[in-house]
């Protein structure tokens, strides 16, 4: 079976923090990517239902609000090893500031995981720098099914 993604995941563990109807909960991505992401947790999401979380940017630690659509959910008794619990949201819906913000970040992430992190490193650690950081390309984001205009 192949790979279909639109853009490569990076391993990478980033804060978040999901909206709930009733109460919101914390909770940590297993990996991102330019288009999405996979959020470790045990709660239940319908597949298809749009889903509002903030994550922290890893340097700034400003919150990125984000939306997307649950693209699949892996309960706790389906999950194996390296398939923990959890929800794989594709990003969806959200303004072109919040996509530019969300690409540096993966960009960055991008950088890290090249480097071994699996989170982002100490303030201590070198951050990427800004040639490596433009280096990492960015895919033209688009995280609107087909066929859903952008509102004006």
């Amino acid at each position: 079976m192949g790979n279909y993604r639109r853009s490569e995941r990076y391993t990478f563990r980033l804060a978040v923090r999901f909206k709930g109807p009733y109460k919101d909960w914390a909770a940590l991505t297993e990996d991102v990517s330019f288009h999405g992401v996979f959020i470790r947790t045990d709660e239940a999401r319908a597949d298809n239902q749009l889903v509002k979380f903030t994550v922290l940017d890893p340097e700034s630690r400003e919150p990125i609000h984000l939306l997307g659509i649950v693209a699949r959910y892996v309960s706790p008794a389906a999950a194996m090893p390296g398939h923990p619990p959890g929800v794989g949201v594709s990003l969806f819906g959200n303004s072109r500031e919040v996509e530019a913000r969300w690409v540096g970040v993966v960009r960055r992430v991008k950088v890290w995981a090249g480097q071994g992190y699996a989170e982002a490193p100490s303030p201590a650690a070198p951050a990427p720098s800004a040639e490596a950081v433009s280096a990492a390309p960015a895919p033209v984001v688009c995280a609107r099914p087909f066929g859903v205009a952008r509102r004006a």
